[in-house]
Formats: C-alpha cells, sequence, structure tokens
C-alpha cells in the first residue's frame, strides 16, 4: 500500500529539489524565523524563499503554521496507544472518519494485520481516557475489539519529519 501510494505521487520528493528540502528542514526547525534568515542558510533571496514557502503551501507539503505546545503542561499527561479491530473493510473508513473528529485523539491510522487502526489518544487523566474509550471509541460502528497501551514514560516525541 505506501509503495503504491509513493508511485502514485511520483515519489516521495516529486518536484522538490535540494534547496526545497534544505528549506524543509530550517523551518520545521525555526517556523518563526525571518525569510531573510531562511534565505542566507539556503543561499536564496527573500522574494524566492517566499515564492518557493507558497508552492510548498499549495502542493500540500507544507500544511499549516502552528507553536508546539507541551502537552503535559497543557494538562493532557496520559497517552494512550489503542489499536481497534474493525468488522468489515468496508467499516473502516467510516470509522476513521468518525473517530478523526475526537478532540482527543491525535492520531488515525489505518493499519495491516489483526488491528485495522490504531490511535494516540491525549487525556488529562486515566479516568478520561478510559471514558473516551469506553463511551465514545467502542460504540463506533464496527469496532469489535481493542487493546489499550497506556504510555508510563516518553523518551522521543517529536513533530519533526526526518530529512534525507
Amino acid at each position: 500500500m505506501v509503495i503504491d501510494a509513493i508511485a502514485e505521487t511520483g515519489g516521495v520528493t516529486a518536484g522538490m529539489d535540494d534547496i526545497d528540502m534544505k528549506l524543509l528542514d530550517v523551518i520545521q526547525k525555526n517556523g518563526r524565523g525571518a525569510y531573510a534568515c531562511f534565505g542566507r542558510t539556503v543561499g536564496l533571496s527573500t522574494t524566492a524563499i517566499h515564492e518557493r514557502l507558497k508552492k510548498l503551501t499549495a502542493r500540500g507539503i507544507i500544511k499549516g503554521w502552528g507553536a508546539f505546545i507541551d502537552p503535559v503542561k497543557a494538562g493532557f499527561p496520559v497517552i494512550a496507544f489503542v489499536r481497534i479491530e474493525i468488522d468489515l473493510p468496508t467499516n473502516r473508513e467510516v470509522f476513521a472518519d468518525s473517530v478523526s473528529a475526537l478532540p482527543n485523539v491525535q492520531e488515525c491510522h489505518l493499519t495491516s494485520g489483526r488491528w485495522s487502526c490504531c490511535l494516540k489518544l491525549r487525556a488529562p487523566s486515566i479516568e478520561e481516557a478510559e471514558r473516551i474509550i469506553n463511551e465514545e471509541i467502542t460504540p463506533m460502528k464496527g469496532v469489535v475489539g481493542l487493546q489499550v497501551e497506556v504510555v508510563t514514560r516518553t523518551s522521543k516525541e517529536t513533530p519533526f519529519v526526518p530529512q534525507h
């Protein structure tokens, strides 16, 4: 599936040159920097940086701009990974759309193997995570089984995309 998706899009980095890749690396580490600073780093003018960022955004490579918030300090210290078994293949997308609308679900991945889906859930407490799982996720159409793992400690969590 992943290989097919890459082939359909012309490759992961289709249409991006080395400067685009370097620019992406720079902005994901310091998105608040000035275009002139980005330009000095990658060897382009401010105008050229602006145009490249516009194109990368229009192509969906840059999905948005924002702040990195510490979830623990913001009151969401509990992470649970929830593996979901869906009864029929036709219910996978319906489930994914429904569960993705829940604000505490940070990630929803359709997967191969025994489990149809893997969720990353954040909550203010174990009790609230349990409530979300039991009252909001379990009753959804197609859910026939689940496995929950609560994180005891996080050694690495990054929003950065690896660079080539």
